[in-house]
């Protein structure tokens, strides 16, 4: 979805594959958030994906201008990983990877932003976070292997299993 250097313009050839599909029942809900918080908060605790990404990712929205993003980075859902072959990509997806796409074709803007290491971007549609790219990160990326490729999570969730 980002025009820059990423790995996620490969995903516009499959959009035809997925269309079909990912209309004929919604996404469940992520068992792994970025991190989760300490707080009271009333939903459940998830499994931490990448936590100290999670610090990272709200510290450089707040540098980038955007508070409102920030307070969400350490809470955002994992819904699958970027299904690219690029090892030093560990970019994922916070809702299913279609849903992402046509949001952010309708009315998205990506945030590029500045890490001491790697690279780093937000997708965004309507203020809310529907992507990260991360590129260069092996921390993250090993953080989030364990997950299954965003398009195998639309599979699974629109087979009703």
């Amino acid at each position: 979805m980002t025009g820059g250097s990423g790995c996620a313009a490969t995903q516009y050839t499959r959009l035809s594959r997925w269309v079909g599909e990912a209309a004929t029942a919604p996404p469940a809900l992520p068992e792994t958030h970025l991190a989760t918080r300490a707080s009271g908060s009333a939903a459940p605790a998830r499994r931490a994906g990448a936590p100290g990404f999670a610090y990272e990712l709200e510290y450089l929205l707040r540098q980038a201008g955007r508070p409102d993003l920030a307070e969400t980075a350490a809470t955002l859902p994992i819904f699958g990983r970027c299904p690219c072959s690029d090892l030093a990509c560990a970019s994922f997806y916070t809702t299913s990877w279609l849903e992402a796409l046509l949001d952010w074709a309708r009315a998205g803007e990506t945030i590029r932003l500045r890490p001491t290491r790697g690279e780093v971007s937000v997708d965004v549609a309507n203020r809310r976070i529907l992507s990260v790219e991360v590129l260069g990160k092996r921390d993250v990326w090993l953080s989030l292997a364990h997950l299954p490729l965003a398009t195998q999570a639309e599979k699974r969730d629109t087979s009703g299993r």
